[in-house]
């Protein structure tokens, strides 16, 4: 069985055009079952409107399953923005890591994955759906 679905949307509130509901009418005439609302959090200030979100999803009646997530920037520590206690309030969450230049040639594969890895222990123990995107600039 496929499920056609899209994870990784952004609305206005960061850097996409659209309205929630705008994105939802899309997905439904799209044919999607499942779309993912994750707007960019790159500081933990960024993170205002989850409330609005699930208000607006709560609120809106389509068929499609919408879920609440955002799009997390990893820092070089591998600490995200957010709390546990935040991220654990998200259905979906994707780390977002941008690699600079001068990591490519100061940092070896090893460390690379250890900041990966640690960003991914940083994630409360829940049902937690993750992606990884990395960006080399």
């Amino acid at each position: 069985m496929i499920v056609k679905m899209d994870l990784h949307t952004h609305t206005k509130f960061s850097d996409g055009r659209n309205t929630v509901i705008d994105n939802i009418r899309s997905a439904e005439a799209c044919g999607l079952e499942i779309l993912g609302i994750t707007d960019h959090v790159f500081r933990a200030e960024d993170f205002i409107w989850l409330d609005d979100l699930r208000n607006i999803i709560r609120k809106t009646n389509s068929s499609v399953k919408v879920l609440a997530g955002a799009e997390v920037h990893i820092k070089k520590d591998g600490t995200l923005p957010l709390s546990s206690d935040s991220l654990s309030k998200l259905d979906i969450v994707i780390g977002e890591l941008y690699v600079p230049k001068e990591w490519n040639s100061s940092l070896t594969r090893m460390e690379f994955l250890e900041i990966v890895g640690e960003s991914i222990k940083n994630l409360p123990r829940t049902s937690l759906l993750i992606l990884l995107r990395i960006h080399y600039i």
